[in-house]
């Protein structure tokens, strides 16, 4: 029988009905999918992985090094909220998986530098937040210099439990820990979504069918709108497409005593294979492609917080040691998280939204059978998918989800209809 949860939640965002089969289809392999295929996987789903790429991690989830910190903000919005227990939540996900698979799991802290009277203001007001006492701590510049063993040139706070990692390996550790239960399919582009007798069908460029199931998760960045987009009425997600590139520093004398990431306006990694990463631009744009001015912006940066650091001018041009990568985002910071709405019933039944508030005037959500999404990550993707996976799969079990009612509205994939509706769009 399916069970359905209602929470204390508007209409507009009511969980969905909980799984009725086994049976769920994953697209995309980057860290979203592939959190979301291991956690499935350990509630007993059987999952089929679909990937246009030839292997998991080949977009913004393919970096070498990434950071696991919070993001904290002064105020107590849903980002705030949001963020601070994606970050609890997802440390400790990584801290269990590193007990079996290898990924380069640090735990040794990351400094965030005040570089500069914002990031000062900033940092004191973080500081007296209560909440999150625990999670950092004020360092001097003396102390920065101790714990990352370079003389960077201000004080900073140290998030004490912070760590990094491969998300390159990350991803793909979640894979093989699963791969018992999990299908993979590889060089599969969907190009076409049908839904038919109670299945979700999935079909290649070549009208091939690729695979079919009742419940289809679509965790594959920005290519989710070309596929919801198939449909009549089309779902506002307000997603941006960002490009960010990565450079690294390949055997640099003083750099690599780096113990520790460190923030300022990018970052800088410790050593990997002989190789500090600075990262990471943020740009808006289409094409993953490695550019000049991007390698001289990450350096410079790291030049303003280090004062007399000497890089060859060779360095200012070698290209091949970057990485640039699509990255998506929405344009509230938050990611999509859940059932996706049937678009013609929302707009039919929550038009009046611009009149009337009254949630008990309104019916319960109507969304498209066994069809969710896990996009909208961003460069936050290593803290946020883990939980977001958390809640989705709870969702489809017909769990609890454990939000806020705020919450809850600021993570829907209706959430940017509902305010155009809202404004009487």
């Amino acid at each position: 029988m399916t069970m359905l949860v209602e929470g204390n939640y508007a209409p507009w965002n009511r969980l969905a009905a909980s799984a009725t089969s086994p049976n769920v289809i994953v697209v995309g392999a980057g860290i979203a999918g592939a959190s979301t295929s291991w956690a499935l996987s350990t509630q007993g789903f059987n999952v089929t992985l679909v990937e246009k790429a030839a292997e998991a991690a080949q977009e913004a989830s393919g970096n070498l090094a990434g950071l696991m910190m919070p993001a904290l903000a002064t105020d107590q919005s849903s980002f705030a909220e949001y963020f601070i227990q994606a970050y609890l939540y997802s440390i400790q996900h990584a801290k269990t998986l590193a007990q079996s698979h290898q990924f380069n799991f640090s735990q040794t802290g990351i400094i965030q530098l005040a570089f500069n009277d914002r990031q000062q203001k900033r940092q004191k007001n973080w500081l007296e937040l209560k909440h999150v006492a625990d999670l950092l701590e004020w360092v001097s510049q003396e102390q920065v210099m101790a714990l990352s063993g370079l003389d960077f040139s201000c004080s900073g706070v140290y998030f004490k439990e912070a760590a990094w990692l491969s998300p390159y390996l990350y991803v793909k550790s979640h894979i093989h820990a699963c791969k018992a239960s999990i299908n993979c399919l590889f060089n599969s582009y969907v190009n076409q979504l049908h839904y038919e007798q109670g299945l979700w069908k999935l079909y290649d460029q070549h009208q091939q069918l690729i695979a079919e199931a009742p419940t289809l998760i679509l965790a594959n960045a920005s290519d989710a709108t070309r596929l919801l987009g198939q449909f009549s009425s089309v779902l506002p997600l307000s997603l941006r497409t960002v490009r960010g590139q990565v450079s690294a520093l390949k055997n640099h004398a003083r750099v690599s005593q780096l113990k520790l990431p460190v923030c300022y306006d990018g970052y800088i990694t410790p050593v990997i294979n002989g190789k500090n990463y600075l990262g990471a631009t943020f740009i808006d744009d289409y094409q993953a492609k490695c550019l000049h001015q991007d390698r001289v912006q990450n350096i410079q940066q790291l030049k303003q917080v280090l004062p007399g650091l000497n890089i060859d001018e060779r360095e200012y041009k070698d290209l091949s040691q970057d990485r640039a990568a699509l990255r998506c985002i929405t344009t509230d910071y938050l990611p999509v998280i859940g059932p996706v709405p049937d678009v013609a019933f929302y707009r039919q039944h929550y038009s009046r939204l611009i009149q009337d508030r009254r949630e008990s005037r309104y019916p319960s959500a109507q969304y498209l059978p066994g069809l969710f999404m896990n996009i909208g990550h961003g460069s936050r993707g290593m803290v946020s998918a883990p939980f977001a996976t958390k809640l989705l799969v709870s969702e489809l079990m017909g769990k609890d989800l454990k939000l806020s009612k705020r919450l809850r509205e600021h993570l829907h994939p209706g959430r940017f209809l509902i305010r155009q509706l809202k404004k009487g769009k």
